[in-house]
């Protein structure tokens, strides 16, 4: 017995090192230090004044594959957001960029893995890249939306200082970020033309839609988490409808490359199957992967077995659909 519990107790702390190890890692991939120079002079607020919306004053529980991760990620300058980190393209002619909205259940943004990683990689590979900071949670529907289509209306007035071409601008979401990319896509977008803010006269419809591991339905195989922080506790049937990104989709929606895994613990793959099964109802051109293993919300996905390869597939795919970065530099 004594030889049992003896065991019971090492195999009790080889779990709970592993467990803080995970855990330091996990942070040391999504956390970074914002006073950094070279972190703010990246910084740009997409809001001219006082960004439009208000907090909800009903607190969301915590929940663990999105508030309580909140409390574990330092990565909210609040009364900074929302706002922009640019990655240029060195490129001579203007580049195409991509707008990207990091994941995080709309409770918090993973920042670097979702977000800094991916935009320093398609920039050395010529496409501008700019990670937006969206407000979440206690921020509700329209808020993170209204932030969105700013940021892309943002970016075209400052196509010119930006060096980008404002007629090639795609948005990149992954998990919720992902259904609020796919919501940007699906809206009209157009521009106010008698508005005297020349940023709200400029379109915020995307050029295409990248998508990873996206939460799409508020209806079926849904994320709790996100459903809950983006429409609070009691959201109507009509809401939920009007924000399944699947029931969105149009003939006029965007080309979209979308892939996710099998096996992703917190986002069900169905999601994408449903967007997938839209796009192809619509006759919206369209590149689908579905990896047969692989973790939610990897970035770039660098040690996975299969998702890997995603970021290459992305990459030829955007060529094909005019988004080369024609003179970057070769990249070793």
């Amino acid at each position: 017995m004594r030889t049992a519990g003896k065991l019971a107790l090492g195999a009790s702390l080889v779990f709970a090192v592993a467990l803080l190890v995970g855990i330091w890692l996990l942070l040391g991939e999504t956390n970074l230090d914002r006073q950094g120079s070279d972190y703010r002079s990246r910084m740009f607020a997409i809001w001219s004044g006082p960004a439009p919306g208000f907090a909800d004053t009903e607190p969301s529980p915590l929940d663990l594959d999105s508030g309580l991760l909140r409390h574990l990620f330092i990565n909210e300058l609040e009364s900074e957001v929302p706002y922009l980190v640019a990655f240029p393209a060195t490129t001579r002619a203007p580049a195409p960029a991509l707008l990207i909205l990091p994941g995080g259940g709309y409770a918090f943004r993973s920042e670097k893995l979702d977000g800094l990683d991916l935009a320093e990689w398609f920039a050395v590979r010529g496409i501008a890249a700019y990670v937006l900071n969206y407000r979440v949670d206690p921020y509700r529907y329209p808020v993170p939306l209204l932030d969105a289509q700013r940021a892309l209306r943002w970016l075209r007035a400052h196509a010119a200082e930006q060096h980008v071409d404002p007629s090639r601008i795609g948005v990149m979401g992954t998990s919720a970020g992902g259904h609020l990319a796919a919501l940007l896509a699906t809206e009209p977008g157009a521009g106010d033309i008698s508005s005297p803010d020349p940023i709200e006269r400029e379109s915020a419809r995307p050029n295409l839609l990248i998508l990873a591991q996206a939460v799409i339905s508020m209806q079926h195989h849904v994320h709790a988490g996100s459903r809950r922080r983006l429409l609070g506790s009691s959201p109507s049937s009509e809401q939920l409808h009007a924000l399944s990104a699947e029931q969105r989709v149009r003939p006029d929606t965007p080309p979209v490359f979308i892939w996710t895994t099998r096996t992703d613990e917190f986002v069900d793959f169905e999601n994408s199957e449903l967007f997938v099964q839209a796009l192809r109802a619509q006759g919206v051109d369209h590149e689908y992967h579905l990896f047969p293993e692989g973790p939610h919300g990897r970035g770039l996905a660098r040690i996975e077995k299969y998702s890997h390869a995603w970021p290459e597939l992305c990459l030829a795919w955007l060529g094909r659909h005019g988004f080369a970065g024609a003179d970057a530099a070769p990249v070793r």
